[in-house]
């Protein structure tokens, strides 16, 4: 899994995410001192994971525009999902 650093320089045991959204969202921290960065925490999420089994399809619109459509499977109600892209 890819991670965005949301913060960073905390000397606080704690970090509020005031850019997260219901959307099953994992996090790690990942300490640091000097150049020297340590392993990263195990995992957690707050949510359970959307279903892993959308159909994702892509569309070609111009050169420099690609469409991302899915299709949410049966039963996945009040997820929020998030694009990305390698």
């Amino acid at each position: 899994m890819l991670y965005t650093r949301i913060a960073q320089n905390l000397s606080s045991g704690s970090h509020t995410d005031t850019t997260a959204f219901n959307s099953g969202l994992g996090y790690v921290v990942v300490p640091r001192s000097g150049n020297t960065r340590g392993p990263h925490s195990p995992e957690v999420n707050d949510l359970p994971e959307p279903p892993q089994n959308a159909k994702l399809t892509l569309y070609r619109l111009n050169p420099l525009q690609v469409k991302v459509a899915w299709q949410p499977p049966s039963g996945a109600v009040n997820f929020r999902y998030r694009v990305y892209r390698s």
